[in-house]
C-alpha cells in the first residue's frame, strides 16, 4: 500500500512525497507581507540547503508570482544546491536563468488545462483567475498532481467562484484538495468544494499565529465546525510541519 505524505510549509507552502518523488509548491519566498507568514531565514536555509525532507526535492511548482508564494532568487539557490528535475512556474520574463533545461514556463489560455507525464507522477495545469482577478491581474494556475495513484488538486489562490474552473474539474476523480481557507468561509466556496467531492479536504494559506491579526484561524476552525455536515472530512494546516498522510483509504 503506497503512503502519501503532505506537509505544510509555511502559509500556503506545501511539500508532497509520494514513494519515489518529491514535489514542493508555493514553498520558496521570502517576503514579509502585510497579512501572510514568510519563510524566515532559518527555515529558507534549511531548504535551500536539501536538509532533511526537503533534499532533492524533483519538481518545484509555483501557481502564480506573488511574494508569499514565490521568490526566483532563493528558488534558483535551491536549484544549485540540489537535484531537481524541473521548476513549473508562470512566465518569468527573464533572460539571466541559468536552468533553462529545467524552466518548463506555462503559457495558457484561461481554462485550458496542460499536462505533463513525468516518471511516476503526472500533472495537470489550468489556468484561472486569481481571487480578485480584476484588481490583482496575475497570471495563476491550478494543479492537480497524479501520484501513487491519487490526485490531490492545488487551488492555490484561485477564483473558485468562476463557473468554468467548476465544469473543468468536476469531470476529474479528486482524492484531495487543498484550498485556502476563505473556501469554508462562504457559501459560493462550500458549493465548489461540494461539486467537486473530495474525499478530504485541507485548509491552507493561514498566517502563523503571530502574524494573525484578523483573526483567521480562530474563524476558520469555527467555520469548520459550523459547516462540517456540509464539507468532506476536513483538515486545516496551520503550522509548519502540520501533516497528512494518504494512503488508498485516505486516512491521515
Amino acid at each position: 500500500m503506497h503512503n502519501i505524505k503532505l506537509t505544510q510549509v509555511v502559509n500556503a507552502g506545501l511539500l508532497i512525497e509520494g514513494t519515489h518523488k518529491k514535489i514542493l509548491i508555493d514553498g520558496i519566498h521570502n517576503v514579509k507581507t502585510h497579512e501572510w507568514s514568510t519563510v524566515d531565514n532559518e527555515l529558507m536555509d534549511y531548504i535551500i540547503y536539501g536538509k532533511g525532507k526537503f533534499q532533492d526535492i524533483n519538481y518545484l511548482l509555483f501557481t502564480h508570482q506573488h511574494s508569499d508564494h514565490f521568490n526566483l532568487e532563493k528558488t534558483c539557490e535551491y536549484i544549485r544546491n540540489n537535484k531537481t528535475e524541473h521548476l513549473i512556474t508562470t512566465r518569468l520574463n527573464d533572460t539571466q536563468l541559468f536552468m533553462t533545461d529545467l524552466l518548463m514556463e506555462l503559457d495558457k489560455d484561461y481554462y485550458e488545462p496542460g499536462d505533463f507525464d513525468f516518471n511516476n507522477v503526472k500533472i495537470k495545469y489550468i489556468r484561472t483567475k486569481h481571487l480578485a482577478h480584476e484588481k490583482v491581474g496575475i497570471d495563476h494556475y491550478v494543479y492537480i498532481v497524479e501520484i501513487d495513484n491519487k490526485r490531490i488538486l492545488y487551488l492555490g489562490d484561485a477564483d473558485f467562484c468562476k463557473t468554468e474552473l467548476t465544469e473543468i474539474l468536476k469531470g476529474i476523480h479528486i482524492d484531495v484538495m487543498i484550498a485556502p481557507f476563505i473556501i469554508v468561509n462562504s457559501t459560493i466556496g462550500r458549493r465548489f468544494v461540494t461539486n467537486i467531492s473530495p474525499k478530504l479536504l485541507i485548509i491552507n494559506h493561514l498566517p502563523g499565529s503571530e502574524d494573525d491579526k484578523n483573526n483567521y484561524r480562530n474563524i476558520i476552525e469555527a467555520n469548520v465546525a459550523k459547516y462540517k455536515n456540509e464539507m468532506p472530512k476536513t483538515v486545516i494546516f496551520q503550522n509548519l510541519y502540520d501533516e497528512a498522510t494518504i494512503t488508498n483509504q485516505c486516512n491521515d
